[in-house]
């Protein structure tokens, strides 16, 4: 029987808002289960890359923060059976990269700033 891979639409990405993210792991498995994870991964709609380096355990995900936030990511990881860290440094870098993207996404809804020579309409 011959297998297909559904056809998933992806919204473009934007370059400007694309950010670099590393996230240590508990994870420990067999190579073929890593790829079937990352593949999960990269179907979420604003995910350009995700590659899992069990040697390091972490997962290295680059996303375009107005279309996924890393909170997203994060649980889709866990509904995976993704362990990822619960200590307090961990916590208070989730609340910085909340903030973060939470900026990026209104100066990506922002209007464009007015030339210094004209007036505002």
């Amino acid at each position: 029987s011959s297998t297909m891979k559904a056809f998933v639409k992806k919204k473009k990405i934007n370059d400007a808002f694309v950010v670099k993210r590393k996230i240590p792991v508990n994870f420990q498995d067999s190579s073929a289960i890593k790829q079937g994870l990352e593949e999960s991964l990269r179907l979420l709609s604003g995910v350009v890359f995700a590659e899992f380096r069990i040697g390091k355990s972490v997962l290295s995900i680059h996303y375009d923060a107005t279309q996924i936030l890393y909170s997203d990511i994060l649980e889709k990881m866990e509904n995976l059976g993704i362990g990822i860290p619960n200590s307090i440094l961990f916590k208070w870098k989730k609340g910085w990269i909340k903030f973060a993207e939470a900026n990026m996404r209104d100066n990506a809804k922002a209007a464009p700033p007015v030339c210094c020579n004209k007036l505002p309409k």
